[in-house]
C-alpha cells in the first residue's frame, strides 16, 4: 500500500521537486555486510510518459554522521508504470544506515 510503505521511508527515501506523488517504494532489501548494501524498488505511478530522474545514495556511521560522499547522482529513465530496482552499496565499513535522495533529472 502507498501510504503506509512511503509514510514510514521517508527518513531513508527523500523523493524531492514532488516527486513522492510519483513514486512509489516498495521491497526495500538491506545487507548490513560489509559492505553495506541497499536495493529499493521504485515504481513510477505516472501512466502516460517516462520520468526523467536523478538518484543518490548516502551512508551514514552509527552516529547517523555521513560518511564521505562518494556517491554522485545517477540518470534514470522510469518507465510509465514500470518499476525497477535502484541499489547502492557503501564503501566505507562503518557504514550502518542509508538514505537514497531522487530528484527530477538537472
Amino acid at each position: 500500500v502507498k501510504s503506509n510503505l512511503n509514510e514510514t521511508l521517508l527518513k531513508e527515501i527523500v523523493p524531492l521537486d514532488g516527486l513522492d506523488s510519483l513514486l512509489l517504494f516498495d521491497n526495500i532489501v538491506t545487507l548490513v555486510g560489509p559492505p553495506f548494501q541497499v536495493e529499493v524498488s521504485v515504481k513510477s505511478l505516472n501512466k502516460k510518459r517516462p520520468l526523467s530522474l536523478q538518484y543518490k545514495f548516502e551512508f551514514y556511521d552509527k552516529y547517523r554522521r555521513e560518511l564521505k560522499p562518494l556517491n554522485n547522482w545517477h540518470f534514470l529513465s522510469l518507465p510509465a508504470a514500470i518499476d525497477i530496482n535502484l541499489s547502492g552499496v557503501a564503501i566505507s565499513e562503518q557504514a550502518k544506515s542509508w538514505r537514497l535522495i531522487i530528484r527530477e533529472a538537472k
